[in-house]
């Protein structure tokens, strides 16, 4: 299909925002097409024929994209004519749409958080030892470590996260009093007004990698083959080589 150069854009945010059909953003493609070809106003058969699709299935994407805002019509007699909705923006709304939904979440899931706090004990794993070696959910089990933290973190990274889980579960364990400390190689001043702010201090130093210990006993080590791995409740050394190397970086 051709697509102009300049509409690529709208139909890689579309697919991203994951809120439309692909055939939805087929038919879009194809009124872009039409209307860069100088057709304003174009026929349900037009939009198929370009979308190569048939028509019940245009129609059908062509009226679901009038209730998303995104295109207009009118009734002539005998055919239905469709345009681009040039009325207004139509993402605002959108927005607020998917705002609304997820306030019904948040308030479902804080219900869910307090009713299940009935199950949650002080033992990690039921105090069985645990070691797990994983590829990839890395900001999962980040936010898994910094949620079992009952009174102590140690971060050693090479830049400071950016993950939304990862900073959410941090702080989540500040708002516990949990206590952080946090060595980087790379930071800024920014950044260490904000730590700065919550409590948490921040340090330049040059560890081996991305290390979080827990309480002590669990933890987390990205290996330089890009695998991480996860342990549960084991007395380790981790803890001494941090603060060795707290003593030995440089305060922000």
């Amino acid at each position: 299909m051709r697509v102009p150069y300049q509409e690529k854009d709208l139909f890689t945010l579309l697919e991203e925002s994951e809120y439309f059909d692909p055939l939805e953003i087929d038919i879009l493609d194809a009124m872009v097409v039409l209307k860069h070809d100088g057709k304003k106003e174009i026929t349900a058969s037009e939009v198929s024929k370009e979308a190569e699709m048939s028509v019940t299935n245009a129609y059908k994407y062509l009226y679901s994209l009038k209730e998303k805002g995104l295109v207009e019509f009118r009734a002539d007699k005998k055919n239905k004519i469709f345009w681009l909705a040039e009325s207004s923006n139509p993402f605002p709304r959108l927005f607020s749409i998917i705002g609304a939904e997820f306030l019904r979440k948040k308030k479902l899931f804080q219900r869910l958080e307090n009713v299940y706090n009935t199950h949650v004990t002080d033992k990690v794993w039921k105090g069985q030892q645990l070691k797990e070696t994983f590829e990839e959910g890395f900001a999962e089990r980040i936010a898994y470590m910094f949620d079992i933290a009952k009174t102590e973190i140690l971060i050693t990274t090479k830049q400071f996260y950016s993950d939304y889980i990862v900073l959410d579960a941090l702080k989540r364990a500040i708002g516990r009093g949990v206590k952080i400390k946090i060595i980087t190689e790379i930071a800024d001043q920014e950044l260490s007004k904000k730590m700065q702010a919550v409590g948490v201090p921040l340090k330049i130093g040059f560890g081996h990698g991305q290390t979080i210990v827990v309480d002590s006993v669990h933890g987390l080590t990205l290996n330089l083959n890009g695998t991480c791995e996860m342990f549960l409740n084991y007395n380790t050394d981790y803890k001494a080589k941090f603060e060795d190397l707290w003593e030995k970086s440089d305060s922000f």
